[in-house]
């Protein structure tokens, strides 16, 4: 893509949307392989003393290899860090509704533009 890679043009969209959402709120986007590594977004983040951190892998399915390996590089991030804020670990959501519904509705957009586009 022109902004460069997709999985970071798409996280850096995620991140930005999150934040408008959610304004009071730090956000920052670390990533398991690439740049910006997760330990310097945990590192930003506790330099902001904030007193809970909600960890949300991008992975909607559990499995040791993805969401599991965030919570690794997680934990690893912490250590050496005195203060600790309480933490949050969203380990999936695969079935939960809204993201079924997400789904559902990219689905259909997606199907949409297909006829438009057979028709056109």
């Amino acid at each position: 893509m022109e902004e460069g890679s997709p999985l970071l043009v798409y996280s850096r969209r995620q991140q930005r949307a999150l934040v408008e959402r959610i304004p009071n709120i730090p956000v920052k986007l670390g990533m398991s392989y690439g740049s910006p590594i997760l330990a310097e977004a945990i590192s930003k983040l506790l330099a902001q003393d904030i007193t809970n951190l909600v960890v949300l892998p991008l992975y909607p399915q559990y499995s040791c290899s993805t969401s599991a390996a965030v919570w690794d590089d997680v934990a690893h991030a912490l250590k050496g860090h005195r203060y600790l804020p309480s933490i949050r670990f969203i380990r999936d959501y695969a079935t939960h509704p809204d993201y079924i519904f997400a789904l559902q509705q990219s689905a259909l957009n997606a199907h949409w533009l297909n006829i438009v586009s057979l028709i056109a």
